[in-house]
């Protein structure tokens, strides 16, 4: 199975801080999944920089991610800054295949459930 994990970030990570990685919480998640299901599972963690006016950008690279690594699993980890990304990703992963397990999670998934839900 195919897991695509995404971190929507405003910023690269390499302007905040060179030495900042990926969300310890998809971090955990990926541990968790390659722990239960070893081999079995592919896990790919990609960050989505997501700024005003840049969903036409976004939703390409999304939809060039989705492409090369078909996940059976998306999940989305986003602020409430980057909820409408949020939402693109999850409309992109939709698209590429109905059948896609979307999960969403991070601080605007937990402040908002149910507006974060809407659309997955």
């Amino acid at each position: 199975m195919r897991i695509l994990l995404i971190d929507i970030v405003r910023t690269t990570l390499d302007v905040i801080w060179p030495a900042v990685e990926h969300s310890l919480g998809l971090l955990y998640l990926a541990a968790a999944a390659r722990r239960a299901h070893g081999d079995q599972v592919v896990i790919t963690i990609r960050t989505l920089v997501s700024n005003p006016y840049t969903a036409d950008t976004e939703r390409r690279q999304v939809e060039s991610w989705l492409r090369e690594l078909d996940p059976a699993v998306v999940g989305i980890r986003s602020l409430t800054l980057g909820a409408p990304a949020l939402h693109l990703v999850a409309q992109a992963a939709r698209a590429h295949d109905p059948d896609c397990f979307l999960i969403a999670g991070g601080p605007y998934a937990t402040d908002a459930p149910d507006d974060a839900l809407t659309g997955l």
